[in-house]
């Protein structure tokens, strides 16, 4: 089953990408990455789940 997501994509300058995507079953995710070398890349990520965030635990 395929769930419809917005996505979108933005370079902060030369060496710096922002990711960020939210579906409609409530998941939204982001990344930052920068890339110090030309073969080295730091990647930091995240997801969370919002309905995950209405229940109690």
């Amino acid at each position: 089953m395929r769930i419809p997501s917005l996505w979108g994509q933005h370079a902060l300058d030369v060496t710096t990408i922002v990711k960020a995507r939210m579906n409609n079953a409530g998941k939204a995710s982001a990344l930052i990455q920068q890339e110090w070398h030309r073969r080295s890349v730091f990647t930091i990520s995240g997801e969370v789940d919002s309905n995950l965030l209405t229940r109690a635990p």
